[in-house]
């Protein structure tokens, strides 16, 4: 019984952006060029760079970016400024968020990664929607041995006959 008791505050239990976010991000400062992130990109293989003013986030730098605004407009990589490639409108989030209210930002705002920032907008972390998708596995297996627990089956079984019983009582003639 107490097990089924923990299994059900396990799963009530919200998970949080901070429990689950990448707090090794990679940043660098506006006034770098594209050449300076892509070295970093393929040499920590990873897919974004945050370009951050004083350790605050002003914008952020994809894969997608590298393509779209770099290499198919056949900009000079090592002439080319952060600033001119990077995406300036940052969906930020709070560490205390949960990855339900995360989810739905991105996809209101339409991104796949959120930035996380304290109250003083300083950077904390990184959630990506793989950062999510991870967390799932986690949520699964407290389900999974909820279910298959024969306690918790017991329980359902006369929770549901004792409503039947309470239901025939009520509304018989």
């Amino acid at each position: 019984m107490k097990h089924i008791k923990s299994n059900i505050s396990e799963i009530r239990k919200s998970i949080l952006v901070k429990d689950i976010m990448t707090t090794k991000v990679f940043s660098l400062a506006k006034e770098c060029t594209a050449d300076a992130a892509v070295n970093i990109m393929a040499k920590k293989k990873i897919s974004t760079i945050l370009v951050c003013d004083k350790n605050n986030p002003i914008g952020i730098v994809t894969e997608r970016d590298i393509i779209s605004k770099l290499l198919f407009m056949n900009k000079d990589k090592n002439k080319t400024k952060l600033l001119d490639i990077m995406s300036k409108h940052l969906v930020t989030i709070n560490p205390e968020s949960s990855i339900l209210k995360a989810s739905s930002a991105m996809k209101s705002k339409k991104v796949r990664k959120l930035v996380v920032v304290d109250s003083e907008n300083r950077l904390l972390g990184i959630l990506s929607q793989t950062d999510i998708i991870r967390s799932m596995n986690r949520i699964n297996e407290n389900y999974r041995h909820l279910l298959w627990n024969p306690w918790f089956s017991a329980l359902l079984f006369l929770a549901i006959t004792a409503l039947f019983i309470l239901n025939w009582l009520i509304f018989r003639k």
